[in-house]
């Protein structure tokens, strides 16, 4: 029997810690309505005792090390909860004027999602870079409809294809990774 979620990226079945692992890459398509299947290893992991899995979608754009990061990232609600450290700030009267901008920020650009019982999501229009959407002020059209589904332990990432080849190739180096080779995985 499924108990409660007591924090982010936990779940308990019977009285025993369960944590959520997401692991693998897996290239998909956005349809034109702008659903994306959810790889069916990660459904798993997901699945809601009453079918209605839900997940908060918030854009990551990072540099560092001269590396560019720049994907949609996709977390259970209780994840999102604890990632945005929010939480424990808006308990405080008195918040400065950068955590006051930290909330706004983190809630502003996420996006509630349902998983459908075919195990898809709805990707926001907000999310997609399509040729008609030249208008993105805040940066998140981060996706195209060639995409890869990547497992990051607890969070699951989606990232516009050719960008994660590229980020591939270039920290391919690094330990705990492997290059992708020319052709793409697979290839």
């Amino acid at each position: 029997m499924w108990m409660e979620v007591e924090q982010g990226g936990e779940l308990w079945f019977t009285g025993r810690l369960v944590t959520m692992h997401f692991l693998g890459a897996y290239r998909h398509v956005v349809d034109p309505k702008n659903r994306l299947a959810i790889p069916s290893a990660f459904r798993k992991e997901l699945a809601a005792p009453d079918g209605k899995t839900k997940l908060v979608a918030r854009p990551i754009v990072s540099d560092s090390d001269g590396i560019t990061r720049r994907y949609v990232e996709l977390l259970t609600v209780g994840e999102f909860d604890t990632a945005s450290d929010c939480a424990g700030m808006e308990k405080k009267l008195n918040l400065s004027e950068s955590e006051m901008d930290l909330i706004n920020r983190t809630y502003a650009d996420a996006a509630t999602l349902e998983m459908d019982l075919q195990g898809r999501v709805l990707i926001p229009e907000c999310f997609m870079a399509r040729p008609e959407n030249t208008d993105d002020p805040f940066g998140t059209r981060l996706l195209g409809t060639d995409v890869f589904v990547v497992g990051s332990r607890t969070r699951i990432q989606i990232w516009n294809a050719q960008e994660y080849i590229e980020y591939r190739r270039r920290t391919g180096g690094r330990r705990g990774t492997a290059p992708v080779p020319a052709g793409g995985p697979g290839a």
